[in-house]
């Protein structure tokens, strides 16, 4: 049996015949190299790890090579298209003398490749919610960030007309609520004091009126909210409600 040393390349003959454990490690006729060097054990768990386990790594090596190549080929083929269409083969091929504009060309077209396939994915889609779900997000008495953004939005609709609202207070009227002094409480349903989710909007003035807004959630068999301008002394004047049974404008 010929072995040739993986070092010096010479050809070295192993004996065939008697016990192989007496004749110890195999070595190199001529540089003394070890024939076999790949045989011995070794103790680091890495080298262990890939021996055992060399045939997944292969796998997930041309897994990950197919990828590679495949966003390669479209990248290629987008530079290509990019370059017809803006008529730059003037600047020559990649080995010219205009590497680098092109080498930046490639490594944007690359990015951008890759954000649109990965955008693609349905999996990786953003979960807008649609006009139903939105809608669903309104009902019932938890709170959440979609009932939160509605009543901010009819607050900048209709929170001003606490102005006109309580122009009797004292006779004199109030000064008109400034739009970034209104600040957010949220009462959430409790037993035995209500069932109903509500979004309190204060806002004082430099006259000492307090503007009052709510946006209210009903819960039980109703399941609508409103929105509503507190008055100083008479009940709240409903300025929209989602259920238009309930008010003449709906939310």
């Amino acid at each position: 049996m010929i072995r040739i040393c993986p070092n010096c390349k010479s050809k070295n003959a192993l004996p065939t015949q008697g016990d192989p454990s007496k004749y110890g490690r195999p070595v190199c006729s001529k540089c003394r190299a070890e024939l076999f060097p790949l045989i011995e054990k070794s103790n680091d768990p890495t080298f262990y790890l890939l021996s055992r386990h060399h045939k997944f790594l292969e796998k997930l090596g041309r897994q990950l090579g197919n990828v590679i190549s495949m966003y390669q080929a479209r990248a290629y083929k987008a530079l290509k298209n990019y370059l017809k269409n803006a008529r730059l083969q003037r600047l020559g091929s990649i080995r010219g003398t205009n590497n680098k504009i092109i080498s930046g060309v490639f490594v944007i077209t690359i990015l951008i490749v890759l954000t649109v396939s990965i955008n693609d994915n349905p999996a990786n889609k953003s979960r807008k919610p649609t006009a139903q779900t939105y809608q669903s997000l309104l009902e019932g008495v938890k709170p959440n960030q979609a009932k939160e953004r509605t009543c901010k939005k009819l607050l900048q609709k209709y929170g001003h007309e606490s102005y006109r609202i309580n122009n009797n207070w004292y006779g004199r009227g109030v000064i008109k609520p400034h739009e970034s002094g209104w600040s957010l409480r949220v009462n959430e349903p409790s037993w035995p004091f209500g069932r109903d989710l509500t979004y309190v909007f204060e806002n004082e003035t430099e006259d000492g009126f307090k503007h009052m807004a709510i946006c209210q959630f009903y819960g039980g068999d109703y399941d609508y909210y409103e929105f509503k301008v507190e008055h100083f002394e008479w009940p709240a004047t409903v300025m929209c409600s989602s259920d238009s049974d309930y008010a003449a404008t709906k939310c």
